[in-house]
């Protein structure tokens, strides 16, 4: 499942949308080089046993070395379970980068929340 974003903390340089291509960090124009993407998704109500966060390039999955996991424990004793990835990747200018979250949930109440950033490393 494509993870989307209706809202921003900040955007210095207009790397997101909030109306178009919500799932989408798209690198602008001069600002190509390495990034550190990182990536949590959070479930509430049913917690699935399994989850794993992968990144996407041009609508292309980066690799599944981005799959993180495991076992999915409640959070301070509650129904709400966490999962996160980072990695670091080369990004030109347009190209644009998107999470996907799959787990092993297939029935019971399924309520995502989440954020994604992109930190710029250098050239």
């Amino acid at each position: 499942m494509l993870l989307t974003f209706a809202t921003e903390n900040f955007d210095t340089d207009g790397f997101h949308s909030t109306s178009t291509n919500t799932g989408r960090l798209t690198i602008p124009s001069g600002k190509g080089g390495k990034y550190l993407f990182d990536g949590t998704g959070i479930f509430i109500g049913t917690v699935p046993s399994y989850a794993w966060i992968t990144l996407w390039k041009n609508g292309t999955k980066v690799s599944d070395a981005t799959a993180y996991g495991g076992r999915i424990g409640a959070i301070g004793g509650n129904t709400n379970g966490p999962v996160h990835g980072a990695l670091i990747a080369d990004a030109a200018a347009g190209d644009y980068f998107e999470l996907y979250i799959a787990s092993d949930q297939s029935t019971g109440t399924k309520t995502l929340y989440g954020s994604f950033s992109c930190y710029y490393l250098g050239a």
